[in-house]
């Protein structure tokens, strides 16, 4: 997730040891108005065979640092530079993962863990904060606590029922247009893939949609089983479950499935 001045915009991020920058693509930019300053000098990128990537040889411009957001509460600022990318809108290079040193499942294609250097710096809106002084240390504090029902953080709604999607972020999921190239349908399924602990069976319902995105065309082959998966996925997280603690005295059962498309098992109560 993208923030820059109160706005958020849902992205997929690819993770490339070989790239040497941090990139963002030139249409994200524009899109969303973000602002950029120029390179003096100019940043001459290359391929590894040294040709250049993409129409120039240079680069011009890197964005103002924007925040970026990742599952698991990882917040940080990051400075992109710009340049023609279609195919992935952000690319986190070798200087990222140097930073933050995460450990990645390579077989299963996930980030798995965080570095110890993360949970100094960039996971800290994680840990629980003070939120009330003691009487002794600063007598003149009152000692009276409003606790609220519901708490919304973090791009979810906590209460004592359990975590639940917040309703603005349903909203906007739900008024989602169809999309009509890949460029489109990438934000929602970054946007979808963010709160897919929601939703049962994603991959298998994802699966006709994140196939549009295999292979090196830039055309979207829309057709009737995307359309149906684009609207099921909408209509699933309209009706997702509240997430909510196990209760260790009633029973538990493992659910397993595969298809064409997907594979995957749970573990839930009654």
């Amino acid at each position: 997730m993208l923030s820059y001045a109160h706005e958020h915009f849902p992205v997929s991020a690819l993770i490339d040891s070989g790239a040497a920058i941090n990139i963002i693509d030139s249409n994200l930019v524009e899109k969303f108005h973000l602002p950029t300053i120029p390179c003096t000098p100019p940043l001459r990128v290359t391929a590894v065979n040294n040709q250049p990537i993409g129409k120039e040889e240079n680069l011009f411009h890197r964005a103002k640092p924007l925040e970026l957001t990742f599952e698991f509460f990882h917040k940080e600022k990051l400075s992109f530079y710009v340049i023609s990318s279609p195919a992935n809108p952000i690319i986190l290079g070798l200087p990222w993962l140097q930073l933050h040193d995460p450990h990645i499942s390579w077989r299963n294609k996930e980030l798995t863990c965080w570095s110890s250097q993360c949970f100094e710096s960039c996971l800290l809106s994680a840990q629980p904060r003070p939120c009330l002084t003691t009487s002794i240390e600063n007598p003149g504090t009152s000692t009276a606590v409003t606790l609220h029902r519901e708490y919304s953080d973090l791009r979810y709604l906590l209460s004592p029922d359990g975590v639940e999607m917040d309703q603005a972020k349903e909203k906007a999921v739900t008024d989602w247009p169809e999309p009509t190239t890949v460029k489109e349908l990438q934000p929602f399924l970054g946007f979808a893939n963010f709160y897919r602990r929601f939703i049962r069976n994603y991959s298998t319902i994802a699966g006709p949609l994140t196939s549009l995105l295999r292979g090196k065309s830039k055309r979207l082959s829309w057709s009737e089983s995307a359309r149906e998966a684009f609207g099921k996925l909408k209509l699933s997280f309209t009706t997702a479950p509240i997430l909510c603690q196990p209760d260790p005295e009633s029973p538990f059962v493992v659910e397993v499935d595969a298809s064409n498309s997907g594979i995957g098992a749970v573990l839930s109560q009654l």
